[in-house]
């Protein structure tokens, strides 16, 4: 995982699925909407971005 808090304020993550098997995730952004929950297969990433908040944790569903 790879977090961008822009200095402007916005947040862009990047996450992959190394754990062997298929997880939903959500990614919780301070002061802004949060993603909805993703459904990730093991190995494919994905590429969240927000224009405003900041990055706060990355959850299991």
């Amino acid at each position: 995982m790879s977090v961008e808090n822009k200095p402007g304020g916005g947040v862009r993550v990047r996450l992959r699925n190394f754990c062997g098997k298929t997880m939903r995730v959500q990614v919780i952004v301070k002061h802004w909407s949060d993603s909805g929950c993703k459904t990730m297969p093991n190995r494919p990433g994905w590429l969240f971005q927000a224009v405003g908040g900041r990055y706060d944790r990355t959850v299991v569903r």
